[in-house]
């Protein structure tokens, strides 16, 4: 728990550094104050994964002597990796179960997924799709139902 505790803080520090600026306009909140030196350990959900990495980088840029560490490997694994201490923080695209949360999870909510439908150009259907075009409840059946 600790260790959770440790990277959500980090993780915290390197969501400030990034977005908010002093109100002179200078140095980034983050970056003032003492070094920060260490590792943080993340892992878990695909759909997360490009975000953390892109974070990761971002603090890394601002703090050289602070090593983040991202693996994907599902959601599953990322809570599962937190639970048992493998990794500070475990990236989870669904909400948390509640023998998760019974666990130790502390959800902390930083981004939504979506699935935009396409279609190849070669696709024999196109014609028809442009012509037509999709109904909600059909994109509805295949992507929610199945």
């Amino acid at each position: 728990m600790k260790g959770l505790i440790r990277g959500l803080s980090l993780i915290s520090i390197l969501f400030l550094s990034h977005t908010i600026v002093s109100a002179q306009g200078k140095e980034p909140v983050g970056a003032v104050g003492r070094e920060l030196k260490g590792t943080v350990t993340l892992s878990g959900a695909w759909a997360i994964y490009p975000t953390a990495v892109a974070w990761g980088a971002a603090f890394q840029a601002l703090h050289p002597k602070v090593k983040i560490d991202v693996s994907a490997g599902g959601a599953g694994k990322g809570a599962s990796d937190a639970i048992t201490g493998l990794v500070d923080i475990g990236m989870v695209s669904r909400d948390p179960d509640p023998s998760e949360i019974k666990k130790g999870i502390v959800p902390i909510y930083i981004l939504h997924d979506a699935i935009f439908p396409a279609v190849s150009e070669k696709n024999p259907a196109l014609g028809d799709l442009l012509k037509k075009g999709v109904k909600k409840n059909t994109l509805f059946n295949l992507y929610v139902k199945g």
